[in-house]
C-alpha cells in the first residue's frame, strides 16, 4: 500500500527582498504591499490551526478568517505576520 506524504515549501523574503526579487524582477509597478499575520495564537510559538484535529484540514480555510488579520501596510504592526500580498501593475 502507499502512504501518503506530506510535502511542505515555504519561502522566507524580507520586506527589501519581496521588492527586490518580486516587484523589481517582475517589470511591473507595484501597487500596494500588505501583510497577513495571526491574531489568535495558543503561545508565542504555535498557531491556533497548530492545535486543531488533523480532521478538520478541509474546515481551516473557512476558519480563516477568525484566526487572520486583515491586510496590514508593515509587518511589524502584526503579532505573528504570516504573508505578504502584493498587488502589481502592468
Amino acid at each position: 500500500m502507499i502512504q501518503p506524504v506530506l510535502c511542505v515549501y515555504q519561502r522566507r523574503y524580507s520586506e527589501q527582498d519581496l521588492y527586490e526579487h518580486l516587484v523589481i524582477l517582475s517589470w511591473l509597478c507595484l501597487e500596494r504591499m500588505a501583510f497577513l499575520g495571526e491574531h489568535i495564537m495558543v503561545d508565542d510559538k504555535r498557531e491556533f490551526n497548530d492545535i486543531l484535529p488533523k480532521f478538520s484540514g478541509p474546515v481551516q480555510p473557512l476558519l480563516s478568517g477568525m484566526f487572520h488579520t486583515q491586510p496590514a501596510d508593515s509587518w511589524r504592526d502584526l503579532k505573528k505576520p504570516l504573508s505578504a500580498l502584493l498587488v502589481l501593475r502592468k
